[in-house]
């Protein structure tokens, strides 16, 4: 039988460096066809991008989640949470698409993420949104979904998210046990 799935190349660091600075151009046609080549490139650049969450130009930021909704490597994940509190509202948006994008593999940076910064309204809104649309998605266990009901009150019902920290255990648990196997 013969395997028609071709193996790409290693992407050279300096090219994806490149477009990287590309994603900081004042020319949006210039961004957008680095960000796609990005893109195209796949989980290889995601290391990249998901530094570039940390650039100070709320540009570069944008294009890099933008890219990372499409990429889907789940090594951005604790990134994309940081992102959640970023002072751009779009940025914000385009990390928690990106980790609605991860799935279930967004649960344990998230839940890590709404344990460290539960007083943040604008985090726990976006781990809302997030969790929201994974429960709709049919991607939570019970114990998640309890952390989203707390979540859907106007003000939280205990300063720290104890409901947080009991699903971020068993998903850990979870995790361990299954690469045992």
């Amino acid at each position: 039988m013969e395997n028609n799935t071709a193996i790409e190349p290693v992407a050279d660091d300096s090219r994806i460096m490149k477009l990287i600075a590309t994603l900081e151009a004042k020319d949006g046609i210039d961004r957008l066809h680095a960000r796609e080549e990005l893109e195209h490139m796949g989980v290889r650049t995601g290391p990249y991008l998901a530094r570039a969450l940390g650039h100070h130009s709320d540009r570069v930021r944008w294009e890099a989640a933008k890219a990372l909704i499409r990429i889907h490597d789940r090594r951005a994940a604790p990134a994309l949470v940081n992102c959640l509190m970023d002072e751009s509202f779009e940025v914000q948006w385009l990390a928690a698409e990106a980790l609605i994008a991860l799935g279930h593999e967004a649960l344990v940076p998230l839940l890590k993420g709404l344990i460290n910064n539960y007083g943040s309204v604008y985090f726990r809104q976006g781990a809302h949104h997030i969790l929201h649309d994974l429960e709709r998605k049919c991607e939570l266990d019970p114990l998640t979904l309890r952390v989203l009901d707390e979540l859907r009150e106007i003000e939280p019902l205990e300063p720290y998210p104890v409901s947080a920290g009991r699903a971020l255990m068993v998903l850990q648990n979870r995790n361990a046990q299954a690469q045992v196997v």
